[in-house]
């Protein structure tokens, strides 16, 4: 959704770097949403 608002965002190492943090961020807030 955040595509194309960063020069970088076009490049795949920037892509694959934030897609890497948002899974890791999304299986921490997943783990703590399944426990509640």
């Amino acid at each position: 959704a955040a595509k194309g608002t960063c020069p970088l965002g076009s490049s795949p190492a920037s892509l694959g770097a934030v897609y890497l943090g948002l899974f890791r961020w999304q299986k921490l807030q997943g783990a703590t949403a399944f426990r509640s």
